[in-house]
């Protein structure tokens, strides 16, 4: 069997890191305060709305949005995880 060429493997570890880096950014965030991470959905800190699936994607919903809430237009805070989220999605790359 033979190896897969790095251009298959950095896409496949970006997006997994992605997806790792915010589930973790979730459990920081929500973990300290008793709150599950599995439920409510995520909401906006600002007008407390409910994000819907695609505005959690990660990165992409971001460069969307520019970091703001589709409801009320509130930028979005940087979190505590934000640097272990870049680490997560950076590491495979240039690691």
């Amino acid at each position: 069997m033979s190896e897969l060429p790095i251009s298959c493997i950095a896409p496949l570890a970006f997006v997994c890191g992605a997806c790792i880096g915010s589930f973790l950014n979730v459990c920081i965030y929500r973990v300290p305060l008793g709150r599950s991470v599995v439920a409510p959905r995520s909401q906006c800190l600002h007008c407390s709305g409910q994000l819907a699936w695609y505005d959690t994607l990660p990165l992409v919903s971001y460069m969307v949005l520019g970091g703001r809430c589709r409801s009320c237009g509130a930028q979005f805070p940087y979190s505590a995880g934000f640097p272990l989220q870049l680490a997560d999605i950076f590491g495979p790359i240039l690691g």
